[in-house]
C-alpha cells in the first residue's frame, strides 16, 4: 500500500516538473483565488438573515418583548433606541408571532421551532 502512494506522489511530481514558472504560478495564483472565493461565498451564504420583528412605540413595551424572546430563548438583535427587535428569518418565517396591544392586555407570544 505505501508503495502505490509513493507512485501516485511521484506521478504528481513529474506531471508538476512538465509546467513552467510562470505557469506554476498562474496554477497557483488561480487556484488560490477559487480558495478564497468559495470561502467569502461560504460565508456569506451561512450567516443568518435578520428580519425585521417589532418596533415598539415605549420603553416598557420593548421591555416586554426582551422578556418574552429571553424566556424563549430566541436569539435577536436590538436597535440603538432599542425599540425595534430582529430575529433570525427562520424563527420569522415558521411561526414567530407577537402581537402588541396598545390597551391593557399583555403582549401575545407564540413561537414554533425552526426547521
Amino acid at each position: 500500500m505505501p508503495e502505490r502512494i509513493q507512485q501516485i506522489l511521484n506521478r504528481i511530481v513529474e506531471w508538476w516538473k512538465h509546467f513552467s514558472t510562470r505557469q506554476k504560478a498562474l496554477i497557483i495564483s488561480i487556484a488560490a483565488v477559487v480558495a478564497v472565493a468559495f470561502s467569502i461565498l461560504g460565508f456569506v451564504m451561512t450567516r443568518p438573515t435578520m428580519v425585521n420583528l417589532i418596533t415598539c412605540d415605549s420603553a416598557k413595551q420593548a421591555s416586554s418583548v426582551k422578556d418574552l424572546l429571553d424566556s424563549n430563548s430566541i436569539t435577536y438583535e436590538v436597535s440603538d433606541d432599542g425599540l425595534t427587535y430582529t430575529v433570525k428569518h427562520g424563527f420569522a418565517v415558521h411561526g414567530l408571532v407577537i402581537s402588541l396591544s396598545f390597551a391593557s392586555r399583555p403582549i401575545a407570544f407564540t413561537a414554533a421551532a425552526p426547521a
